[in-house]
């Protein structure tokens, strides 16, 4: 599981303890917003950031004293001139940030985040529900799907259903606080062609929190040393009907053509545009590219679907080498994650 849940397993499991910093509520100018998580270890180091600099460094220190209570905490925290000033902000802003102390021999923990591993490992859409008491000394945690929700609304007294969708939300009501966000769906990254760009898009897709497929036809390129970054490498014709029949292509999948010459990636293209992926994208020039729309409407294709195609793929960034090809294609598959996620 790549996020920082997979991360608090591994501490529960390893026996140290730990605590979790979540941004749970924000409101004017702050470095990230809510749903943005850091671990801080007894020894001081961190996994993950909340925003850097000051305000960081106040989390930190609150969560030493957390360490020598066992109580977790619910912590606001305003943003001075001065600290806007070093975080290079123009204006202030208040942030909430939930301190979460997570013993090492909490089996009940280890247990729930299992299921919130499990969810992700087989993709089921699944939500994180805290039930904050006593101030944020004590809570309680949730995976909710939709197989399990009628036994969570009876344990948490409220009609959960209306709040299960796919925007973070915080609740105040008399002397509990809940804090609910959706647990994203994995975002799914098919790399076709193996080639250099091929390699460096794996390599800077591995850091963000994709899955990767990659697919090529050529064994010496579709080797599993060579992308060892990857989670499935195939080699196989890349445009056949029974090889888009196996791959999940989904709702959060993104599908990268970036293969050795303008026929394959026409051929995949062609496959690609009829799955419901997230993203298409298609490496060339403009002119290479109307070439392989202009034989595709030919073929009975339409102009609409063409225009949810990314080609030229990519952040135009006048990227000329394959990492920085590679690193303007993920830029585009940020920024089209962030908007789907809105």
């Amino acid at each position: 599981m790549t996020n920082l849940y997979g991360t608090v397993l591994d501490f529960i499991k390893n026996g140290e303890s730990i605590v979790l910093a979540s941004v749970i509520r924000q409101s004017g100018s702050t470095p990230r917003g809510t749903g943005a998580k850091m671990i801080i270890r007894e020894n001081g180091k961190v996994i993950g950031t909340i925003g850097g600099g000051v305000l960081e460094k106040k989390v930190q220190d609150k969560a030493a004293d957390i360490y020598k209570t066992g109580e977790s905490v619910i912590k606001d925290f305003t943003l001075t001139e001065a600290d806007i000033a070093k975080l290079g902000m123009i204006c202030g802003g208040n942030i909430t940030v939930y301190l979460q102390y997570i013993h090492k021999e909490d089996n009940e923990t280890e247990y729930f985040y299992e299921k919130i591993s499990e969810a992700y490992k087989n993709n089921k859409q699944a939500w994180l529900v805290t039930v904050i008491k006593e101030g944020g000394k004590a809570y309680q945690q949730y995976c909710c799907t939709w197989d399990n929700i009628n036994n969570a609304d009876i344990d948490l007294g409220i009609d959960l259903k209306r709040y299960l969708t796919a925007q973070r939300m915080f609740l105040d009501k008399e002397d509990r606080q809940y804090y609910i966000e959706p647990l994203t769906k994995v975002s799914k990254a098919y790399i076709f062609g193996c080639g250099h760009v091929g390699l460096e898009i794996a390599r800077a897709l591995e850091r963000l929190e994709f899955q990767i497929t990659v697919i090529d036809d050529r064994k010496e390129f579709a080797d599993l040393q060579r992308f060892s970054m990857a989670d499935t490498v195939i080699c196989e014709d890349m445009a056949t009907d029974s090889l888009f029949k196996k791959l999940d292509i989904d709702e959060n999948s993104y599908v990268i053509i970036v293969t050795r010459g303008h026929m394959y990636d026409g051929e995949v293209l062609a496959k690609a545009l009829r799955t419901h992926a997230a993203y298409i994208g298609m490496i060339g020039s403009r002119g290479k590219r109307d070439q392989i729309y202009n034989r595709l409407m030919a073929q009975g294709y339409a102009s609409f679907e063409l225009e949810k195609v990314h080609s030229p793929i990519g952040i135009s960034i006048k990227a000329e080498t394959p990492a920085e090809i590679a690193i303007s294609i993920a830029a585009e598959l940020i920024q089209v994650r962030a908007e789907k996620n809105v």
